[in-house]
């Protein structure tokens, strides 16, 4: 049983659902639709993830590309069974599904390619944050981390004498 409060735009948004999907599923219950909803999501996620639609090609991307080709995510995430593989000293794996990233053996901004081989293994990003760390020291990671949080802050409005 799930129970949950939800805002008068959340409900006007799942009836506009309901509606829409009412040739779909004749009875409507709540339950039903929003269950559709879920596997309509996850549907459109691996489709994005393998890159259904798009045209594939089996050159190489250019050098000093960041582009890993669908085939290759796709190996990497069978391989990795779609959870991260980072082993702790204890040699306990790492289970989590969430907020999953491509990692680099030989680190992409040190030269290292987008193979399978060199994209080992998925990390969360926790792991991936840890690995980069090991890769290029915390002091440097700090510092990208910070310069990127800059060029995405919005501007701050300026406010003029008087108006207020």
């Amino acid at each position: 049983m799930l129970r949950v409060t939800v805002g008068a735009a959340f409900v006007a948004d799942l009836m506009a659902v309901r509606e829409a999907l009412s040739h779909q599923l004749p009875a409507g219950g709540l339950e039903e639709v929003l269950h559709e909803c879920i596997r309509s999501t996850l549907r459109s996620i691996e489709r994005r993830r393998c890159g259904a639609g798009k045209k594939t090609t089996s050159k190489a991307p250019p050098l000093g590309s960041r582009y890993v080709p669908v085939a290759i995510r796709s190996e990497v995430w069978t391989r990795d069974d779609g959870r991260c593989t980072f082993v702790g000293r204890t040699g306990h794996r790492c289970t989590s599904r969430h907020q999953l990233q491509l990692h680099h053996i030989d680190p992409f901004a040190k030269g290292g390619p987008p193979t399978a081989t060199n994209l080992t293994p998925l990390r969360c990003s926790v792991h991936n944050l840890h690995a980069a760390e090991e890769d290029y020291g915390r002091d440097h990671i700090d510092r990208k981390i910070a310069a990127r949080r800059a060029r995405h802050r919005p501007a701050t409005a300026e406010v003029l004498p008087g108006l207020f």
